[in-house]
């Protein structure tokens, strides 16, 4: 039941991902198409492996014995809260959001709501709820999926980061030096 659940409120997000991407600025300038494909190739790879999409050996298949009794409930609650700090962050960008590391026409700095607390908050929710689906999954194949979708996701920080201190210099300093990139006080 659980993960059926976690499935649907997935697919919701999705759904809301899709239809708020029409509603972007046009981009001034964007990531290498080789750096975009490769860190969004990183996150379908582990994607499969989390949601255990393919047949796999059985090591990957294999539960993780301490998560499987409390790792579902754990997991819904996390995915929720994840999902819902990233549709908070998406809803807060608003134009400014796109799917690559762009820099927008009329391009503002954003530090106000979630971008107060990290400067990465979608990463932070989706991160969030990757991990709870994975905890829901409990397998060594959902745990390599969420591994891979964090590398994944820390590559698209360094991308991002990178074109904001290109396009806002010292601003952008100082808001690193304030504001931690993922998880507040800590990275």
């Amino acid at each position: 039941m659980v993960l059926h659940t976690l499935h649907w409120l997935w697919a919701i997000w999705a759904g809301i991902w899709l239809l708020a991407s029409r509603w972007s600025a046009p981009t001034l300038e964007r990531e290498t198409l080789r750096a975009h494909l490769f860190v969004h190739g990183l996150m379908a790879v582990a994607w499969v492996l989390l949601l255990g999409m393919l047949h796999r050996p059985s090591w990957l298949a294999a539960t993780l014995s301490p998560l499987a009794s409390f790792g579902p409930p754990l997991g819904l609650g996390l995915t929720v809260l994840g999902l819902a700090f990233s549709v908070w962050a998406r809803a807060h960008l608003g134009r400014l959001w796109s799917v690559a590391a762009t820099f927008k026409v009329d391009h503002v700095l954003v530090q106000t709501g979630p971008y107060g607390m990290v400067r990465h908050p979608i990463y932070t929710g989706l991160l969030t709820a990757v991990l709870g689906t994975s905890l829901a999954h409990a397998t060594a194949s959902a745990a390599l999926g969420f591994t891979l979708f964090l590398v994944a996701c820390l590559l698209k920080v360094r991308h991002e980061e990178h074109l904001l201190m290109r396009h806002f210099a010292e601003r952008y300093d100082v808001y690193r030096r304030e504001v931690r990139a993922l998880i507040p006080f800590v990275i």
